[in-house]
């Protein structure tokens, strides 16, 4: 998975990322074409439409 150290480094930094479902994504009406998406997402998000992915913690 190329996302995990990513979202570990931003953790360490106190950022807090959220690993949202593309599923989701496709639910929600309004789509945008792919130059878009980054504020489209941050929109849905801000509106609590993009719940986030379950991950467990690291042990």
């Amino acid at each position: 998975m190329y996302w995990i150290p990513l979202y570990e480094m931003l953790e360490e930094r106190g950022i807090e990322a959220y690993v949202v479902n593309a599923r989701h994504l496709k639910n929600v009406p309004g789509r945008t074409t792919d130059v878009c998406d980054a504020q489209w997402i941050q929109t849905l998000h801000n509106y609590g439409l993009l719940p986030g992915s379950f991950l467990p913690d690291a042990t």
